[in-house]
């Protein structure tokens, strides 16, 4: 009995080895395996919470969204009965993230929206972070005047590694909304900066038609 106590746990653990060796399949295979003992009704419910969002960010990665989406939501059910406020914003996020990649933009704002009421009390880093991914799914539903207010010092204000993706969003908006200095500035930002995982953002913001008027031809041939 002793050794089936730990079973779930091996399991558990083996899944994240595998998931940092980039093999999917085996770190899948493990989380379910732990998942098969480890019941809704389990007394190892931070156990099963833990499996239950490593499968799903698993899920995500391989762009398997409609597998992943009901195992976030088993997961902030928990965290929910769990009262982890940290954690709930968490899994508002991800759920958010997926219904952005399905299109869903709608299902995705309100989950952002959820996320920012819910992180209103937490570390400045979850609030800001929260505004920004809400911005993120207004600008795609065409509420550019709430996605503006939103995104407005996002940037300074999120996590150091979050802040090239609250750039990106930012210069996106900035730019929709006609106003070329800031778009630039962040755009320049992105290119420039010292991390530049959203560079792409950067040179896509600088070569745009609205563009034009704020850089020199020379200016853009550089770009």
């Amino acid at each position: 009995d002793t050794h089936a106590d730990y079973y779930p746990e091996v399991q558990y653990y083996g899944g994240r080895v595998y998931g940092e060796m980039g093999d999917y399949p085996k770190a899948l295979r493990h989380f379910q395996n732990a998942l098969d003992k480890l019941p809704p009704e389990t007394d190892q419910i931070i156990l099963r919470r833990n499996v239950l969002n490593q499968m799903a960010r698993l899920l995500d990665d391989l762009r398997l969204y409609k597998e992943a989406i009901p195992l976030v939501e088993q997961t902030l059910e928990i965290n929910r009965r769990l009262n982890r406020p940290e954690d709930i914003v968490h899994d508002l996020h991800l759920l958010g993230h997926i219904y952005m990649h399905t299109e869903e933009y709608k299902k995705a704002e309100r989950y952002f929206r959820e996320a920012v009421k819910d992180s209103k009390d937490l570390n400045i880093y979850f609030r800001a972070k929260s505004q920004m991914l809400l911005a993120a799914a207004k600008s795609r539903l065409g509420d550019m005047d709430s996605a503006l207010k939103l995104i407005r010092h996002t940037p300074d204000s999120v996590h150091p590694f979050t802040r090239c993706f609250a750039l990106s969003y930012a210069a996106d908006i900035y730019l929709a909304e006609g106003i070329l200095d800031t778009a630039y500035a962040y755009a320049h930002e992105l290119i420039y900066g010292k991390n530049r995982d959203n560079e792409a953002t950067g040179y896509s913001v600088m070569l745009s038609p609205k563009m034009k008027s704020r850089i020199s031809m020379e200016e853009r041939e550089h770009y």
